[in-house]
């Protein structure tokens, strides 16, 4: 199924900015998603540190102490707790640092599918899952798109295990129920979230080793 957008002079715009991603060449709107990037990204740490702190004073407080706790003392589930956050705390940064050397961290503004709108990328990401048959006028910015994808998810993975641990620490370190829950939940959801990437890492694995005949490597067309 042809898509009927791409008709229009604004499609071929956006479609040329892939293109020329694909290629190294950043398009003139690259400043504006970046721009946009950073703005969702601090209202989420804003929203973020608003839910804090409102659970922090909404919570309920434990109602008893230990009498390790009233010498300042830690007890033994939280030092398993704060000693696996610690752990979770130091991959995140190796990881972010492996990421960067290993060409394996593509800001999202540079990604050759970042100028496409919404109806071209389920389009792009339906042809890469192999739902539907790929465009072959299009084959090189696709194959640009699924390297981009895979490298960075390669990156991300690893790095998403931190947060999760950190999670799962904090989870045992905790005296408040309601607060163990939400870190346990939180964890899990991460967990679910890294497994639905390995699949999609998966696919996009398939769709390259079908359609590019040239050796591809994580390097290969990331246009950072």
């Amino acid at each position: 199924m042809a898509l009927t957008s791409t008709t229009d002079q604004e499609a071929e715009q956006r479609w040329a900015a892939a293109r020329g991603l694909a290629e190294g060449v950043p398009d003139p709107h690259l400043p504006g998603r970046r721009r946009r990037l950073f703005t969702l990204l601090l209202a989420i740490l804003v929203i973020g540190w608003i839910s804090g702190a409102a659970l922090a004073f909404l919570l309920p407080q434990p109602t008893s102490a230990s009498s390790d706790t009233e010498t300042g003392a830690f007890t033994g589930k939280q030092v398993v707790g704060y000693v696996l956050a610690a752990v979770g705390f130091v991959i995140g940064i190796v990881s972010f640092i492996w990421m960067k050397r290993t060409g394996r961290y593509i800001t999202r503004w540079r990604q050759a599918i970042s100028p496409l709108n919404r109806r071209e990328r389920k389009w792009v990401i339906k042809q890469l899952r192999g739902k539907i048959t790929p465009d072959p006028s299009k084959m090189d910015i696709l194959l640009t798109i699924a390297k981009q994808s895979r490298a960075t998810t390669e990156g991300v993975i690893p790095l998403w295990a931190a947060p999760a641990l950190m999670t799962v620490g904090l989870a045992i370190a905790s005296d408040v129920d309601m607060l163990r829950w939400l870190h346990l939940l939180t964890a899990g959801l991460l967990t679910m979230a890294a497994v639905l990437m390995a699949v999609e890492y998966r696919r996009w694995g398939t769709f390259i080793d079908k359609h590019d005949n040239a050796p591809h490597t994580a390097s290969t067309a990331l246009g950072r």
